[in-house]
């Protein structure tokens, strides 16, 4: 019965990770592309940090905060972790901007 209340209360956290993607979408300005992608669900070089944790959260097994956060040089990387998939490193210039996306198996 636990596992039932857990797996619903995951449900509940996905659909309203969904509901602020979709009301983001429809009250922001930004390029076609970035919400081409992000009605997608997925990431794009040019998206800024809201964005990118927004679409993370939205995605199923992904939480929307990434595992961890370094720095290499004057980028920053956000590292997120999911079960049986490789890890999702995204990273960003100093303005905050995705400059690149990489899958990592670890």
């Amino acid at each position: 019965m636990a596992a039932a209340a857990g797996a619903a209360g995951g449900a509940a956290a996905d659909n309203e990770d969904a509901e602020y993607l979709e009301y983001y979408l429809m009250t922001e300005t930004m390029p076609d592309s970035i919400r081409t992608a992000m009605e997608k669900e997925r990431l794009a070089v040019g998206m800024n940090k809201t964005q990118v944790r927004l679409v993370m959260g939205a995605r199923p097994h992904h939480p929307g905060d990434p595992s961890s956060v370094t720095k290499e040089g004057d980028e920053e990387l956000w590292v997120f972790k999911s079960d049986n998939r490789p890890d999702r490193v995204v990273r960003f210039d100093q303005e905050g901007t995705v400059i690149k996306l990489e899958r990592r198996l670890i």
